[in-house]
Parts: structure tokens; C-alpha cells; sequence
């Protein structure tokens, strides 16, 4: 039977969601700045820090 997730992993993976959705967002707003992969890259941290988290 599979564990449910923990309360800091659901919060790192909405902010990972958000940080994904914000990215697109100015990736669309601003298409030739640094700043959309920025948010990709804090999305990925929030990814991986949701998943070594027990």
C-alpha cells in the first residue's frame, strides 16, 4: 500500500506547480529574458526537494 505524501512534499510540489505556471506566464510576457528559466530551474529544486523529502 503506497505512503500518502507529507505536508512539506504537497508544499513543494504546488510551489514547484506555481513556479512552472509562473514561468510559462512571463515566458510568454517577456520571451527574451533569463527569468522564465530561473523559474524552471526553482521549480525543478522544489521537484527535487519534494522528492527527497519522507
Amino acid at each position: 500500500m503506497p505512503v500518502p505524501p507529507t505536508s512539506p512534499q504537497i508544499i513543494f510540489a504546488l510551489l514547484g506547480l506555481a513556479a512552472c505556471g509562473a514561468s510559462l506566464w512571463v515566458a510568454f510576457a517577456q520571451p527574451f529574458t533569463f527569468w522564465p528559466w530561473l523559474l524552471l530551474l526553482v521549480a525543478g529544486a522544489c521537484l527535487g526537494a519534494s522528492r527527497r523529502l519522507k
